[in-house]
């Protein structure tokens, strides 16, 4: 019972900060609060650009999102909702930089009370379930970015209430300032498999305009990620080999595991999602055996 008194006088005593922030923040009583609880602003919640440029060098093969994400988190604080889809196979780095991107905007990072994942599973899928979803999901975010306007959600998986979520976001967007909607999903795989093959996989000559639905109103930005070619994933290896420094010959050992991982016409089946469990897998095999590269 004592541990309920203390945690609703907390939640209490956070719902009153969070609504009068502006009242109260000349007093000290907001900083003492702040140095044992998460709070909603800064230092707390801040993008970290230095570092989220350092982490995006282990960001690899994704050229459309190094270029507008980026760039698109700077300028988040000048516009209203901020919307991300992510879209793409397997293992192509669209988590990663959701993680990335949590990280270095959140202190607490993906254990923030500031930021919400929504796994979307199969029920999701179910029409007559949509509506109770959609109302359920509506009444989180407001709630969410009641208490904190630089609020981060994530949608996990494709479903069919996203255009429902996203209407309510493009309906009260005045609501949402500074509030960030990550949708991640494996749609368009095979429209992106088809464009590299028509770019002979030069990422290089590949360009966001040629992509279908780039860009949608109020700040919804279609990211496309693309497949991964052989030369991507053999720089998610080398990252992965980085705890192992005593390698004497890297290069040998990042081949070797490059034949572990299947490919068609140099385009990786898995992206890099199976290079951590095959990388540590031949690393331990290696040191057991002590074999010779």
């Amino acid at each position: 019972m004592l541990f309920l008194y203390h945690l609703k006088t907390r939640l209490f005593i956070y719902s009153f900060l969070a609504s009068t922030n502006q009242l109260v923040a000349s007093f000290d009583l907001v900083s003492i609060f702040c140095n044992y609880f998460e709070c909603c602003g800064r230092p707390q919640i801040e993008f970290n650009r230095t570092s989220f440029a350092k982490d995006l060098l282990r960001f690899h093969g994704q050229p459309f999102a190094l270029s507008l994400v980026p760039s698109l988190l700077e300028s988040l604080n000048d516009y209203e909702a901020l919307c991300f889809h992510f879209h793409g196979g397997t293992g192509v780095g669209k988590t990663f930089l959701t993680k990335l991107i949590i990280d270095n905007i959140y202190q607490y990072g993906t254990k923030s009370q500031f930021v919400t994942y929504f796994h979307l599973g199969k029920d999701y899928f179910e029409e007559e379930k949509s509506k109770h979803h959609t109302d359920a999901l509506q009444l989180t975010i407001a709630r969410k970015t009641y208490l904190c306007k630089q609020s981060l959600f994530v949608f996990d998986g494709y479903s069919a209430i996203w255009s429902q979520i996203r209407d309510y976001i493009n309906l009260h967007e005045s609501h949402f300032k500074n509030a960030i909607f990550i949708f991640i999903s494996n749609s368009n795989v095979e429209e992106l498999h088809t464009y590299m093959l028509k770019k002979n996989n030069k990422k290089s000559a590949m360009h966001y305009e040629d992509i279908k639905g780039t860009k949608e109103i109020l700040r919804f930005w279609y990211i496309p990620f693309l497949p991964m070619h052989r030369d991507d994933v053999r720089m998610c290896i080398s990252d992965q080999l980085n705890k192992y420094r005593w390698i004497s010959n890297k290069e040998k050992v990042i081949t070797k595991i490059l034949d572990l991982i299947d490919f068609t016409n140099d385009i990786s089946i898995s992206g890099c999602k199976k290079v951590p469990d095959k990388t540590d897998l031949f690393m331990k095999e290696y040191i057991s055996n002590h074999q010779e590269l």
